[in-house]
């Protein structure tokens, strides 16, 4: 199976009855955005999705939702991998989410501010996937959710445009600079 929207091969073909643990050469993904996420791929990624992929899929979501809010780096690693094997908007928002929460120290506060920033960028193109790839399913994001993903979308721009720690736009950028340490 080839997991397109990555371009990478997997050989998945064990079977139904195989566990996530026994696919192999499964890499621990750094971040499913770390280049631009291609709508096309990842629709061809869910059609040929076989069951061994979406078992994957299913077990990192769950695990993802155990860890989201106590260690949202797991949370996001979790969410990532499930969005690589099976992507949803679920496991998208998901990412997105808990990737901003993270908390990234990376040398002084300067670089730590700039680091936060690059996750807000990726959140705002994950969220964006995540909304097209509900309307080209023909599953569109229920309409809090929808309302939940544009005000983060809006608040994250609203902090780039400006980015100062000692004044955050929103709820969202004054939990994730705390989680950062950065305020």
């Amino acid at each position: 199976m080839t997991n397109l929207a990555l371009g990478e091969e997997k050989n998945t073909d064990k079977g139904s009855d195989v566990k996530t643990t026994d696919l192999p050469n499964v890499e621990q993904p750094k971040t499913i955005v770390s280049q631009d996420l291609n709508i096309e791929d990842l629709l061809k990624q869910i059609r040929f999705a076989g069951s061994a992929e979406e078992e994957f899929a299913k077990a990192s979501l769950e695990s993802a939702k155990k860890s989201g809010g106590k260690d949202w780096g797991k949370a996001a690693k979790f969410y990532g991998e499930s969005a690589m094997f099976k992507p949803s908007t679920e496991n998208l928002i998901g990412y997105a989410e808990s990737s901003v929460m993270t908390g990234r120290i990376v040398g002084d506060k300067k670089n730590s501010l700039a680091a936060k920033l690059q996750d807000f960028q990726r959140a705002i193109k994950t969220y964006r996937v995540a909304i097209l790839l509900g309307e080209r399913t023909n599953q569109p994001l229920a309409a809090n959710i929808r309302q939940k993903v544009d005000a983060n979308i809006t608040c994250l721009q609203a902090f780039l445009k400006n980015p100062d720690p000692n004044s955050p736009v929103c709820n969202l950028v004054s939990q994730a600079l705390k989680e950062s340490r950065i305020k």
